[in-house]
């Protein structure tokens, strides 16, 4: 899968919302699906092996990668303390560079007022 490359500020153009000038918007939170693909293939594998009682490996395990399985994290812009990562009921502060590092599921900007 190939990476997604974000960063903290967007600029759209005039012409991609047929505007007067171009509009300035800052990142204002990261979900993050974890899912069975964020789950190395073998060991996925030997986990339903072991959920069967099966030691065979016949190869027939599909990896789910839905919107439905998995687990859901957020990372949350505080105006007042920088960045939070919002984890069911943990919450930690954690510096931007780590929020540009995830891979995202889902980009929230708010439109930057100058």
């Amino acid at each position: 899968m190939k990476r997604l490359h974000f960063s903290e500020h967007l600029t759209l153009d005039r012409r991609v919302y047929e505007g007067r000038d171009t509009r300035q918007y800052r990142l204002a939170a990261v979900v993050e699906h974890i899912g069975d693909k964020g789950v190395p293939y073998a060991r996925l594998r030997a986990q339903r092996r072991r959920a069967r009682g099966s030691c065979a490996d016949t190869g027939a395990f599909p990896l789910l990668a839905t919107a439905s399985t998995g687990h859901y994290v957020t990372f949350a812009r505080d105006v007042v303390s920088g960045w939070l990562r919002i984890d069911d009921t943990i919450v930690q502060h954690v510096p931007l560079h780590a929020v540009l590092e995830r891979p995202p599921y889902l980009l929230v900007y708010e439109h930057a007022v100058a």
